[in-house]
């Protein structure tokens, strides 16, 4: 059994030396990389360190080459008894004498750490003559099953083939299918740009007079959408210098504004009514004239006020209620208005009066929230003022969206020139318009809203 080390350049120039050695008969038992030369480890060559374990040599070393590689060749026996005899002097100079049967218990132990090592070897062997069948059982069968599953999807093929129409193969009907999808698109994607371009040119073609017609409806207060609406179905070719006297023209634009308008013309002011809406629209003015409407009718009513943030509120509220002889009560939180609203129970209608609440604050609008799930009103009205321009009303709306109003109230006509914003508003909710007002008299200034007068009212504003 030897024991070499080389210090090579590579590891091919050691696999040479080793053959040259010990033929095939060896095991390379260590490598590791050194530097040799240099000066404090900088610029030394690199050398590899390969550590080799063979159980006999290839060619036998004469006695004088053996002596001169002796720090670099090892016999195992060697080694073996070199540990004992140092083991054995450490052990005599503990105790005083050494055994007298050391050098048998050597001889025995060295031969068992050379068969233990010999069976370690044997055995490695085995491993690897075992490791190299299997692979190659796996590879044998990897390659029939791969050969199986091609020839398998082969005979598929040429089934398709031949039961497919007109010698098509299946990729080949896929393909047809998928051209034909693509084909309908195509016509779809054309239609679309049709109808774009005639849209185009009912806006753009023609001349001034139609843009004067488009900006006319904008001004006078309508929706971007009913705008786009009213130019889709008037003929632009047919707008010439006299449009605002073509009855024809402004026939068609009148039918198109009926229809977009809701108006309820319905009496319904039964059970708890809630109105709600930002500051400063006359909500609680609005309040009294509903009121007085109710009264009129010999119906019980009474009025409640939760608008604690503006002094006077209640106090005008109250003078209202005084004048037409109706109870009016204020209720500062939402357990007070639930009180309050159980004890009229025999009123037909109970009208609640909110305070005005900014449209861009969360937390009013929360607190709005939290009054109206107290009492759960059987309607809700949004009340807008009339002179505000229609983009704001639809945010306004978007804001008061959490309290689900059922309907729409109008005030201050008096104080606008244009009225498409009502209109706009109302197909835009999808709600109707119960009333409008147009002035501060009570009960006087309250009205139900007229399509005919309504619509012709923005039509004036168009043609002006």
């Amino acid at each position: 059994m030897k024991v070499k080390k080389y210090m090579v350049k590579n590891i091919s120039e050691a696999m040479d030396q080793i053959r040259n050695d010990f033929g095939d008969d060896a095991y390379i038992l260590d490598t590791k990389k050194v530097k040799k030369g240099g000066f404090f480890g900088f610029g030394g060559e690199k050398y590899v360190e390969v550590t080799v374990l063979s159980e006999k040599e290839k060619n036998k070393k004469d006695n004088d080459n053996y002596t001169s590689q002796s720090n670099s060749i090892y016999s195992m026996n060697d080694m073996v008894n070199r540990n004992k005899r140092l083991n054995d002097r450490i052990n005599s100079n503990k105790n005083g004498n050494s055994d007298q049967n050391t050098g048998e218990k050597l001889d025995i132990k060295e031969n068992e750490d050379m068969q233990s090592l010999l069976e370690l070897i044997n055995s490695q062997r085995e491993v690897s003559k075992s490791i190299d069948e299997e692979a190659k059982s796996f590879y044998n069968n990897q390659k029939n099953n791969y050969q199986s599953i091609k020839y398998d999807q082969e005979k598929q093929k040429k089934e398709i083939t031949k039961k497919s129409p007109s010698g098509y193969s299946n990729q080949s009907l896929e393909r047809k299918k998928i051209d034909e999808k693509k084909d309908n698109s195509n016509e779809n994607l054309d239609e679309i740009k049709n109808l774009i371009n005639k849209l185009n040119n009912k806006i753009n073609s023609g001349n001034e007079f139609v843009s004067e017609l488009k900006d006319n409806l904008k001004e006078s207060g309508l929706s971007k959408d009913i705008v786009n609406e009213i130019m889709e179905e008037v003929d632009s070719e047919n707008i010439t210098e006299n449009w605002k006297s073509d009855v024809t023209l402004l026939n068609k634009i009148k039918n198109i504004l009926m229809k977009d308008i809701q108006i309820n013309k319905e009496e319904n002011l039964q059970g708890k009514i809630m109105l709600v809406g930002p500051t400063g629209i006359g909500k609680t003015t609005t309040l009294a004239k509903i009121a007085a409407i109710i009264k009129r009718k010999n119906k019980k009513v009474a009025i409640v006020t939760i608008d604690t943030y503006r002094i006077a509120a209640a106090d005008q509220l109250k003078i209202y209620a005084d004048i037409m002889g109706i109870p009016a009560y204020v209720c500062y939180t939402p357990k007070d208005l639930q009180l309050t609203i159980e004890s009229l129970r025999e009123m037909d209608t109970i009208l609640i009066d909110t305070a005005g609440r900014s449209h861009k604050n969360d937390l009013q609008l929360g607190e709005l929230k939290a009054f109206m799930d107290t009492v759960n009103p059987d309607k809700k009205i949004l009340v807008c003022s009339s002179n505000v321009n229609t983009n704001d009303l639809i945010d306004i709306y978007e804001k008061f969206s959490i309290s689900n109003p059922n309907s729409l109230i109008f005030t201050k006509l008096d104080e606008t020139s244009s009225f498409g914003q009502i209109i706009s508003l109302s197909k835009y909710t999808n709600l109707p318009v119960d009333y409008i007002t147009t002035g501060q008299k009570v009960p006087d200034d309250i009205e139900k809203p007229d399509y005919d007068k309504l619509v012709s009212e923005v039509i004036k504003g168009v043609v002006k």
